[in-house]
């Protein structure tokens, strides 16, 4: 996937462009946060968290990253952060059982 993602960025189209800038940082957030690197998928899905819908997708694929993200600071035990994040999704998601779960439960810790 890696390198197929890496063929489309070296594209000079509005596709290569979404890629470099969406498509890549995501992809190296997830390969990190499953090499247990948590701290460099926080980095780097911090950096896209904002600008990802512009890739499209659906509310689910988008929303994925932002629960990657608040995985990815708790376990890098960036709490703070982590406490941060869940409020925003509270405040957006007021009726979503796990995020409620999680700010109540062990990741509010």
């Amino acid at each position: 996937m890696t390198a197929r993602l890496e063929s489309q960025a070296s594209e000079d189209n509005d596709s290569g462009s979404m890629v470099r800038r969406v498509g890549m940082p995501v992809n190296q957030a997830l390969y990190s946060f499953a090499k247990g690197d948590w701290s460099r998928s926080v980095d780097l899905m911090s950096k896209v968290r904002y600008t990802a819908n512009h890739f499209g997708g659906s509310y689910a694929q988008r929303d994925f990253i932002s629960q990657t993200l608040i995985e990815s600071a708790t376990r890098s035990n960036q709490l703070n952060y982590a406490r941060a994040l869940l409020a925003e999704r509270a405040a957006k998601k007021p009726d979503s059982p796990p995020t409620w779960k999680q700010t109540v439960g062990e990741h509010a810790a």
